[in-house]
C-alpha cells in the first residue's frame, strides 16, 4: 500500500513538472510567434521597398526609351539633310563636310545612349536577383514556421495525455481509500484479539514462565501495535496532502485547457496565414528540391573523397610496414656486407703480402739469371695465378741447373719477356682487385644512400599518419571487425554496452563503477603511451646506429684507398 502511494505520489510530481515544462513551452511559442510575426513585417516592409525601386527604375527607363526615341527621329532628320545635300553636293562641298561631323558626333551619342540603355537593363535584372534571393529567405522563414506549429501541435496532444493520466490517478486515489477502509477493519480485529490475550493472561498469572512469555508477547504486539498507528497517522496525512495537491492539478488542468482554446483560436489564425502563404512556398519547393540534389551530389562527391581518403592511409600503412620491413633487411644486408668488406680485406692483405713476397723472389731469380745469363726455354707456360707463377719459377729455376750446355745469347731475350709477363699478370690482378673493391664500395654507398632516403621517408609518412590520426575522430582507425564486436555487445547488454552506447544500458553500472572502468582505462592508454615512446627512441637508436655504421664504412673505404 505504501509503495503505491509513493508511486502515486511520484507520479503527481512527474505531473506537475509535465505542467510546469507544458506552460514554458506556451511561453516560447507565443515568443516565437511575436518573433515570426515581427519577422513578417519586416520582410513584407523590404518587398514593398524592392517594389517602390522596381517602378523607379522602370519609371528611369521609360525616360530613356523616350530620349532615344528623339535620337532616333533626329537620325532621320539627319538622313533626310543628307539625301538634300548629296542632290547639290556640287554646290555646297562646305556644307557636306559639316554635316559629316554632326553624323559623327550623332553616332556616338547613339552609342552612348545604347551603353546606358544595356547598363540599365543589367541593374534591373541585379534587382530582380536580390528580390528572388530575399523570396528565398522568407521561404526558409516560413519553413521554420511550420516546424513550430507542429511542435505545437505535438505539445497539445502532450496536454491530453496527461489529462487521462489525472483520471488515472483519481482512480487510484479511490483504490487506496477503499485499501484504508479495510485496513481499519483489520485494525479492529486486532484490537479484540489483544482484548482475548489480556484475559487469557489474567488466567495464566499463577505460572511465571507462562506469565513471562506472555508478557513478551505482549510487549511486542504492542510494537506492531505502535508502528501500525503510526503507519496509520502517515496514511491520513499523506490522503490529505494527496487531496491538496489533487485540487491544485485540477486548477492546472483548468488553466491550461484555457491556455489551450486560446492557443487554437490563435492556431487557426496562423494556419489561414499559412493557407495564403502555401501558394508562394509551392514555388519555392521546386527550388529547394534542386538545391537538394545539388547537395545530394555534394554528398556522394564528400564520400567519395572520404574513402579516397582512407584508401589513402591504408597504403599508407602498408608502406610504414613494408618500408620498416625493408630498413630491417637492409640493416642485415650492412651487417653482411661489413662482414664480406672485413674477410675481403683481410684476403686483400694477404694477397699484397703473397705478391710482395713473390716479387721480392722473381727480383733475386732475376738478379742471378742475369749474372749467370742461363735461362731454360722449357720455362715458357702461361702463369694465370700469382700462386701458380711461383711455383712454376721454381720448378723453372731446377730445369736451369740441369740444362746449362745450350746457348745462353738466344735464350736471355726469353727470360725477359717472361719477367715482363708475370709483372703484367700480377698488375692485371690487382687492377681486378681494385675495380671489384671500387665496385664493393659503390654499391655499399648506393645502400647507405638508399637506406637514408627510406629512413627520411618512413619519419615523412611517420608524420603524416600521426597528423591524419590527430586530425580524426576516435575509432576512424578501427576496423570494422572492433565495430561488429562493439555493435554486438551492445545489443547484449552490461557495462561495456553501455561504454559503447554513451547511456545507462545496466542497472550495476554505478558512478564508482563507471570511475573505475574510466581509472583502467587511462591506465592503458598510459601504458600505449609509453610503448610508443619507447618505439619512438628505439627508431631514433636506429637511425644513429645507421648513421655510425655508415661513418665506420666510410672511414674503412678512405684506409682501403689510402692503403
Amino acid at each position: 500500500m505504501v509503495i503505491k502511494y509513493a508511486q502515486a505520489e511520484r507520479k503527481g510530481l512527474e505531473m506537475q513538472k509535465g505542467f510546469e515544462r507544458l506552460e514554458a513551452r506556451l511561453r516560447e511559442s507565443s515568443k516565437e510567434k511575436e518573433i515570426l510575426q515581427s519577422r513578417l513585417n519586416n520582410f513584407k516592409a523590404e518587398r514593398q521597398k524592392y517594389i517602390a525601386r522596381l517602378e523607379s527604375k522602370s519609371a528611369d527607363f521609360i525616360v530613356v526609351q523616350r530620349e532615344v526615341e528623339k535620337q532616333k527621329e533626329a537620325l532621320s532628320a539627319c538622313e533626310g539633310r543628307l539625301k538634300w545635300t548629296q542632290n547639290k553636293h556640287a554646290v555646297e562641298a562646305d556644307a557636306h563636310k559639316e554635316t559629316k561631323a554632326s553624323l559623327q558626333i550623332l553616332n556616338t551619342k547613339l552609342k552612348e545612349s545604347k551603353e546606358e540603355c544595356e547598363q540599365i537593363r543589367r541593374d534591373c535584372q541585379a534587382i530582380i536577383r536580390t528580390y528572388q534571393e530575399s523570396e528565398e529567405i522568407k521561404s526558409n522563414s516560413l519553413d521554420n514556421q511550420l516546424k513550430a506549429k507542429q511542435n505545437e501541435l505535438k505539445c497539445h496532444e502532450q496536454e491530453r495525455s496527461d489529462h487521462q493520466q489525472i483520471i488515472c490517478l483519481e482512480d487510484e486515489c479511490r483504490d487506496k481509500e477503499d485499501t484504508l477502509s479495510k485496513f481499519k477493519d483489520v485494525l479492529q480485529n486486532q484490537k479484540a484479539r489483544i482484548k482475548e490475550l489480556k484475559t487469557k493472561l489474567l488466567e495464566l498469572q499463577d505460572i511465571k514462565s507462562s506469565y513471562d512469555q506472555n508478557q513478551e508477547e505482549l510487549s511486542a504486539m504492542q510494537d506492531k501495535l505502535s508502528e501500525q498507528s503510526q503507519q496509520f497517522t502517515d496514511i491520513k496525512t499523506d490522503i490529505e496532502s494527496c487531496k491538496v495537491r489533487e485540487s491544485e492539478l485540477l486548477e492546472l488542468t483548468a488553466n491550461l485547457s484555457a491556455k489551450n482554446a486560446h492557443l487554437q483560436s490563435e492556431n487557426i489564425t496562423v494556419n489561414n496565414k499559412v493557407l495564403s502563404l502555401e501558394e508562394e512556398l509551392n514555388v519555392i519547393k521546386v527550388k529547394l528540391e534542386e538545391s537538394e540534389t545539388k547537395c545530394q551530389e555534394l554528398h556522394k562527391s564528400l564520400e567519395e573523397e572520404t574513402q579516397k581518403r582512407q584508401e589513402e592511409t591504408t597504403t599508407l600503412t602498408t608502406q610504414l610496414v613494408d618500408k620498416s620491413k625493408s630498413v630491417e633487411e637492409l640493416g642485415v644486408q650492412l651487417e653482411e656486407a661489413k662482414d664480406d668488406i672485413r674477410t675481403l680485406k683481410r684476403k686483400h692483405t694477404n694477397n699484397i703480402k703473397d705478391l710482395t713476397r713473390q716479387l721480392t723472389f722473381t727480383r733475386r731469380k732475376l738478379e742471378n739469371y742475369e749474372n749467370t745469363g742461363e735461362k731454360d726455354s722449357t720455362s715458357l707456360g702461361s702463369r694465370t695465378s700469382s700462386n701458380g707463377s711461383l711455383n712454376t719459377l721454381d720448378n723453372n729455376v731446377q730445369s736451369t741447373v740441369i740444362h746449362r750446355n745450350g746457348n745462353p745469347d738466344q735464350e736471355y731475350p726469353v727470360i725477359t719477356e717472361q719477367v715482363e709477363v708475370d709483372k703484367q699478370v700480377l698488375i692485371e690482378r690487382i687492377v681486378k682487385l681494385q675495380k671489384a673493391h671500387a665496385r664493393k664500395n659503390d654499391k655499399i654507398e648506393f645502400m647507405e644512400d638508399h637506406i637514408n632516403h627510406l629512413v627520411d621517408e618512413i619519419q615523412k609518412k611517420k608524420r603524416i599518419i600521426q597528423n591524419y590520426a590527430l586530425r580524426e575522430e576516435t575509432g576512424v582507425l578501427s576496423t570494422d571487425y572492433m565495430d561488429i564486436n562493439k555493435a554486438i555487445l551492445s545489443r547484449k547488454g552490461g557495462i561495456m554496452a553501455s561504454l559503447y552506447n554513451s547511456q545507462p544500458a545496466d542497472q550495476s553500472m554505478t558512478l564508482d563503477l563507471s570511475l573505475e572502468i574510466n581509472k583502467k582505462l587511462q591506465c592503458v592508454l598510459e601504458d600505449t603511451l609509453l610503448k610508443n615512446i619507447t618505439l619512438k627512441d628505439s627508431l631514433d637508436t636506429l637511425g644513429k646506429e645507421i648513421s655510425r655504421l655508415s661513418r665506420e664504412n666510410r672511414k674503412l673505404q678512405l684506409e682501403q684507398q689510402s692503403q
